[in-house]
């Protein structure tokens, strides 16, 4: 198709693989349809030099960074002297760049504190004509964006939530306030010609910097682990080489910590793996063929992170969710409102993480283990079709 877009898209991530691979996935499927595009990133985040993004994507950062690994746990606090140096950075780089297409990705239902960077450039681009966009993994409207979501989803011409519609009953049912829960829902009934749900988007596989396949062992029971990029709850990891020692050779245990793991959990995780007494495993960083070994393995334990959940998902596999719920003072209803889709349409198991042992977890594989009969899946196969409707309705909405 012809057509020449000059598309930027802004985001923030806490080291997560998640935003980004489905980022880049949107990205080339644009990319692909419209070849001769000017398409850049805005990383209000740290870069993630463990990856490497495609040629040509033109890269900006805005500094100093928000979003950390450590902000899953601390509560965000913002200084204004840092929200005035990055947006003058952020409404610099959009003048500079000359845009049609502007996309925030979750903003307005979530990454609240980004407002104050973001205000000046919505105001800018839309006194522009330009179109702005909102790209969003999931129909969660975060605590802290509730008051405002109204006031900048106006702002929007499309807001995009890559999930099918089913999601928003199992977000809206992990509210206990009844008021808040319609709200919830009151909200996305008021902008259902805004909100569009695009259906899941398939990720495409990650490029890292070094490419590190792993291999499934044949004749033997492969269980994958893995807790996406590796920005939170360790326990995963320490937890499953404790439990494979509970197995024989005939297991294979793959364990990935994430390519975010911290220097200090790395060093933990190799010196209990160093511990071992049989020889049923493997521990990496991370594997560039990922998603083959979900679709691979006789099991898979993981959280309930959206990529991961998606393959799952696609390939209906046997699993065991660790869902990331939060710490004290923070609780985040993605995970756990996910984990109990899995329950529904797959069968998954769900372990809470602050019950998680190394003799739990190998209760739960034996309970998995001994049902390797294939379940009959309740995934609609259309909620895969997440890249191609999202890409005719931004297509669309571009006039193009």
């Amino acid at each position: 198709m012809t057509g020449f877009l000059s598309i930027a898209l802004y985001y923030n991530h806490y080291q997560c693989l998640g935003h980004t691979a489905r980022v880049l996935t949107l990205l080339s499927e644009i990319k692909k349809r419209l070849s001769s595009s000017d398409i850049s990133v805005i990383h209000g985040s740290t870069l993630q030099k463990f990856l490497r993004f495609p040629a040509y994507i033109n890269n900006y950062s805005i500094s100093p960074t928000l979003f950390t690994y450590k902000s899953f746990r601390d509560n965000l606090k913002v200084d204004s002297s840092v929200v005035e140096t990055r947006g003058k950075q952020l409404i610099s780089l959009i003048e500079r760049l000359d845009l049609s297409v502007f996309l925030s990705e979750y903003f307005p239902l979530g990454r609240n504190v980004c407002k104050y960077e973001l205000l000046p450039v919505l105001y800018y681009l839309k006194r522009k004509h330009k179109k702005i966009f909102s790209s969003s993994g999931y129909p969660v409207i975060s605590s802290r964006s509730f008051k405002d979501i109204n006031k900048f989803i106006g702002f929007y011409d499309k807001v995009f939530v890559h999930t099918p519609s089913v999601e928003l009953s199992y977000i809206a049912d992990s509210y206990r306030d009844k008021k808040k829960k319609k709200e919830y829902l009151e909200f996305f009934r008021r902008h259902n010609n805004k909100v569009m749900f695009t259906g899941y988007i398939l990720p495409s596989q990650i490029e890292f910097s070094k490419k590190v396949n792993v291999n499934i062992r044949r004749n033997k029971i492969n269980i994958l682990v893995t807790r996406g990029a590796g920005a939170y709850y360790p326990e995963i990891i320490s937890s499953s080489i404790k439990t494979s020692d509970f197995f024989g050779k005939n297991f294979h245990f793959i364990i990935i910590a994430g390519p975010s793991t911290p220097p200090d959990e790395w060093v933990l995780f190799q010196k209990l793996f160093c511990k071992k007494k049989i020889n049923n495993a493997v521990l990496v960083k991370y594997a560039s063929n990922l998603n083959s070994l979900i679709r691979d393995s006789q099991l898979c334990i993981s959280t309930a992170s959206y990529n991961t959940s998606v393959v799952l998902m696609y390939f209906n596999k046997n699993s065991i969710v660790i869902p990331f719920s939060g710490y004290e003072n923070k609780y985040y209803r993605e995970q756990p409102s996910r984990a109990r889709l899995l329950k529904d349409l797959i069968g998954s198991s769900i372990v809470e993480y602050s019950l998680l042992s190394p003799l739990r977890l190998k209760r739960e594989i034996d309970k998995k283990i001994n049902k390797f009969l294939i379940k009959r899946s309740k995934v609609d196969r259309h909620w895969f079709r997440g890249r191609s409707v999202f890409l005719e309705e931004f297509l669309s909405a571009c006039s193009i």
